[in-house]
């Protein structure tokens, strides 16, 4: 059994489409049916090798804004709740890791929401996804977790499009969807090593 804040959060983000508009975010029910399918987040509970769900480890995907180098890729985010969430924030990791400058080699995301020091506990995991869709568009070179990804973006911003542009096609929405989903039907353990074992070759 997952615990029950968990199931009650993850229910809200599986029922909304996020948009992002300026520092606003815009809820949309899709079951109402004003909302487009292919903005969807997919969100679900890890599943252990048992076969339980792990309410703390979310595996998610969001999807790039439209008009954005980022539209049309549908972008996977594993979050790892802690036990004293929502005292502490969750980790984000981006797998396989995005081309992007605040993006560890790890995956890991560097984002001032998600630290300790910044961090608000009544942050909810939809508003989390939000933060995240929007820092693909709004990258910080000036703090960067990676700098070759940083030195692009300042440097020679046109061939970052295009890296970016290529992993959009590469992860695009209809790929990774249908990767998702086929997932539920693998092992456990095996869903989770293949998700594990992607890399990023745009460093």
């Amino acid at each position: 059994m997952v615990e029950t804040p968990y199931i009650k959060e993850m229910r809200e983000v599986r029922k909304m489409v996020i948009f992002g508009f300026g520092k606003r975010l815009i809820r949309v029910s899709y079951k109402a049916g004003h909302a487009i399918p292919d903005k969807r987040v997919l969100a679900r509970f890890m599943k252990k090798p048992d076969g339980t769900l792990c309410g703390r480890t979310w595996e998610c995907a969001i999807p790039g804004k439209e008009g954005t180098i980022w539209q049309g890729g549908l972008y996977r985010v594993t979050m790892y709740f802690c036990e004293d969430y929502p005292s502490t924030p969750p980790i984000c990791k981006f797998t396989p890791r995005i081309p992007h400058p605040n993006v560890f080699s790890s995956g890991n995301v560097c984002l001032s929401t998600l630290s300790s020091i910044h961090w608000d506990p009544n942050m909810s995991p939809l508003k989390i996804l939000f933060c995240l869709q929007q820092l693909l568009d709004e990258p910080n070179p000036e703090s960067p977790a990676n700098i070759a990804d940083a030195n692009r973006l300042v440097n020679d911003p046109d061939e970052y499009n295009r890296r970016v542009v290529e992993f959009a096609a590469t992860y695009n929405h209809d790929t990774v969807k249908d990767q998702f989903k086929s997932e539920r039907a693998m092992p456990a353990e095996l869903a989770v090593s293949t998700a594990s074992n992607e890399n990023n070759t745009s460093e």
